[in-house]
């Protein structure tokens, strides 16, 4: 068991700590603490290499980080626990080659589990760092809050290259920076029902293909930046969407900025789905391009739930949507395609247009309903090869170029 020894922590930062709590602390009318108020213990600043378990040792801060510690073995945490860290202190949980680390933090929705800031402010300590794809990974009715680091890639929780993490009913608030990050090679399984508030950046910033696991369950408030940063920081910034099951893309109350192009079908199969009321608002020199081993686009649109694709900056500002497969599948039904148009996409094309169908040596079919193209700096539709377009209300506005060009 990891050696514990006391520790008292300062009286102005104790206060700070409950002041800043949620209502659904334990606490009085005035939001002080009920009961009699323990004095921390502080966890030794070495790794944790055996199985170990905090618990609920009363009113206050159960434990006190000092420090960055990296877990090798399985941490438990029951529920009620309150656990503060102090500047540049966090956990990283690892299992590769003998280590084992993982963490099963499962409270109740009477008694959450408390990762705070010993300063009591966003940047307070660094975070949790998820390396480690172990099954028991799972954090439930759990609070997350004034991590991030002083300086550098801050976050709340980070999920990185194959980590695994089962996050839900949990409350991800006021950390510096983005509350939640997820690479490409994350498995977030079992992720529903989290509210992440008031972070300094974004909510989120997750890798394309993990989009998947933002359900409409989560809730996004009151973020430094109220989007959904998708970015996988790979160095082309290239998202793939790959695999039999679709990548379905919800609406939010927020839109998904897109920091790079999506691809589909570019490696093998996939399968893109943007439900009803979504709006995706796209940076430079990107795109969505379904190309290649079947690979479907529906973009499922409603007259009272339009589907908006976007730019950040006018006409011209992101090069549109590019289509080049024969599936039946693909649809884009009451849908705003605008500002797109800023580059061609591939060597087929002739122009950059909102909606780019085929290539030279393809046949290529989709449905189109009451789709409106916008705004855009080049054509409307460009195509190449064989096109099959089935439509109905099909509409052009401010097309700078043709509404079709060959």
């Amino acid at each position: 068991m990891t050696s514990i020894r006391n520790y008292a922590l300062g009286l102005g930062a104790l206060a700070l700590l409950f002041t800043a709590c949620d209502p659904d602390d334990n606490s009085d009318d005035n939001g002080n603490p009920s009961g009699n108020t323990i004095e921390p213990d502080t966890l030794a600043c070495s790794d944790i290499s055996q199985a170990t378990t905090l618990v609920n040792r009363g009113e206050g801060i159960d434990y006190l980080v000092p420090c960055f510690i990296e877990v090798h073995e399985q941490l438990t945490i029951e529920p009620g626990v309150t656990i503060a860290f102090e500047q540049d202190a966090g956990f990283e949980f690892n299992n590769y080659d003998t280590w084992k680390g993982s963490l099963t933090a499962v409270g109740t929705e009477v008694d959450s589990i408390r990762f705070t800031g010993a300063l009591g402010m966003p940047g307070s300590w660094k975070g949790l760092l998820f390396d480690s794809d172990d099954l028991r990974n799972k954090m439930s009715y759990c609070v997350v809050e004034y991590a991030g680091g002083s300086s550098g890639d801050s976050y709340g929780i980070y999920t990185s290259d194959e980590s695994r993490l089962a996050l839900s009913h949990s409350l991800i608030s006021r950390n510096n920076g983005v509350g939640m990050r997820a690479s490409r090679a994350s498995d977030l399984s079992g992720m529903a029902n989290n509210t992440f508030r008031a972070n300094g950046s974004f909510p989120v910033q997750f890798a394309a293909n993990q989009i998947k696991y933002l359900s409409p369950s989560h809730t996004f408030q009151e973020n430094g930046k109220a989007e959904i940063y998708v970015n996988s920081n790979s160095l082309y910034d290239r998202g793939y969407l790959e695999g039999q099951n679709p990548h379905t893309w919800h609406a939010h109350s927020i839109p998904y900025y897109v920091d790079e192009t999506i691809f589909v079908g570019e490696r093998t199969f996939g399968h893109f789905i943007i439900e009803a009321g979504a709006v995706l608002s796209f940076s430079e020199e990107t795109s969505i391009s379904v190309n290649e081993n079947q690979a479907v686009l529906e973009i499922n649109g409603s007259a009272n739930a339009p589907v908006k694709l976007e730019g950040r900056n006018g006409s011209g500002s992101w090069n549109g949507v590019w289509v080049e497969t024969n599936a039946t599948q693909n649809r884009i039904e009451h849908t705003l395609i605008t500002d797109a148009g800023q580059e061609k996409i591939g060597h087929w094309f002739s122009n950059g247009a909102a909606l780019s169908l085929g290539r030279s040596t393809s046949t290529t079919q989709i449905e189109l309903n009451d789709v409106t193209l916008a705004n855009s700096a080049g054509c409307g539709i460009a195509e190449s090869g064989t096109v099959t377009i089935n439509s109905t209300n099909l509409q052009f506005q401010n097309i700078a170029g043709n509404n079709f060009c060959n």
